[in-house]
């Protein structure tokens, strides 16, 4: 939607750019002088206006604007992105104590202070919830055996 309207503007100013061209080639035009019944032909030529130049900035200015507001739009959606992997973390985290009670052969006094552990250290909670279930059980050994 958003790549929709930033090619929706980009597409207007080329059309504005198009008009732009054709008023100046207008202006650029030779423009009989004189009566008909001259020998010769007289022309002049009409040097840029200020009017097709302003127009020209204008437009250069609302592409530029048009560039910047793509660019602005997909470093929000990464913004968002991030937001919404650190809330899936957190979620986790809230339950690491559900986790940690799924993996068998612990006592529940293990399970309390792996539970502890991992909630004080989101690097570790984080990597425990990456690990496969088989290895869980291996990890949680080694949190307790080096924070006793």
């Amino acid at each position: 939607m958003e790549e929709e309207a930033t090619n929706d503007v980009v597409h207007g100013l080329d059309d504005i750019q198009e008009n732009a061209d054709v008023d100046e080639n207008m202006s650029h035009s030779h423009v009989p002088t004189g009566d008909a019944s001259s020998s010769g032909r007289r022309t002049r030529k009409r040097t840029k206006t200020t009017e097709s130049t302003t127009l020209e900035s204008l437009v250069d200015v609302m592409k530029d604007m048009g560039k910047l507001y793509g660019e602005t739009s997909a470093n929000v959606a990464k913004i968002a992105k991030c937001f919404e992997i650190e809330a899936e973390w957190g979620s986790r985290r809230l339950n690491v104590f559900e986790e940690v009670s799924k993996v068998e052969g612990f006592s529940d006094a293990d399970m309390l202070r792996a539970g502890e552990i991992l909630s004080r250290d989101a690097a570790r909670a984080n990597y425990f919830f990456t690990l496969p279930y088989g290895l869980r059980k291996l990890y949680l050994q080694g949190l307790l055996s080096s924070n006793n």
